[in-house]
């Protein structure tokens, strides 16, 4: 396993044990992107406290403005669902949908 998947997968073990092995085996079939994914729905999973968690994601919300090499300008949000589903359903009113 590589550096990155295993610092993944030993961030998502210390949150859930039991689910090491799976996660090993996900490691070994699949791309970084879905362990990566994988791992954060398994964290998310086993969080013993989800308000906390809630809490902490809201104090480190961000939006990062970019424009890429094409030139096209970018937004990347991270937030809460509640928070980031009202941007999201004022961009599905218009026609800014990708």
């Amino acid at each position: 396993m590589s550096g990155v998947q295993v610092e993944a997968v030993a961030g998502a073990a210390t949150a859930d044990p039991p689910a090491s092995a799976r996660l090993l085996r996900t490691a070994r079939s699949t791309n970084i992107n879905e362990l990566r994914a994988e791992c954060l729905r398994t964290k998310a999973a086993a969080d013993p406290d989800p308000e906390a968690t809630y809490r902490r994601i809201d104090a480190e919300r961000c939006a990062r403005f970019f424009t890429d090499a094409e030139g096209g300008r970018n937004l990347h949000v991270r937030g809460t669902v509640d928070r980031v589903s009202r941007i999201e359903k004022r961009s599905s009113r218009s026609s800014m949908t990708c």
